[in-house]
């Protein structure tokens, strides 16, 4: 399953809607260098259930995906929930007929952790662009 959250882009069943979301991880790279991540991962729902475009529409909303906070002003933060509150939600994805399980969350961590470290090593290893400033 470790590679489905790469390659899909997927929208969860919450409070009876579809919406669309995004993850908002927070990390901290500290020294010569470690990386932590903050494990209380954030989903950002859309403010608009999901539905597919009508064919020949050339004006669509792109309210349904918009997933970013600051542009539902209006909400405050309903349209936020941690990731492992998710648990139980349905997927909604095409093909997909199933529920959110923990152990998929878990997994979710550990390939975000996984990505970080791959991205943190690869910056390490073009030292133009990325330098470690350690602390005295």
């Amino acid at each position: 399953m470790s590679n489905v959250y790469r390659q899909k882009l997927y929208a969860i069943q919450s409070d009876a809607s579809h919406t669309k979301f995004h993850l908002r991880v927070y990390c901290v790279a500290s020294g010569a260098l470690k990386v932590y991540l903050y494990t209380r991962i954030l989903a950002l729902f859309s403010s608009v259930p999901f539905v597919l475009p009508e064919t020949g529409d050339s004006n669509p909303s792109l309210a349904p995906h918009l997933t970013n906070t600051s542009l539902q002003t209006d909400r405050g933060e309903a349209g936020v929930r941690l990731l492992n509150e998710l648990v139980g939600c349905q997927i909604l994805s095409s093909g997909w007929d199933r529920k959110l399980m923990e152990e998929d969350v878990n997994d979710l961590v550990n390939q975000i952790g996984e990505i970080l470290s791959e991205t943190f090593k690869a910056a390490l290893e073009n030292p133009v662009h990325f330098q470690v400033i350690s602390r005295l």
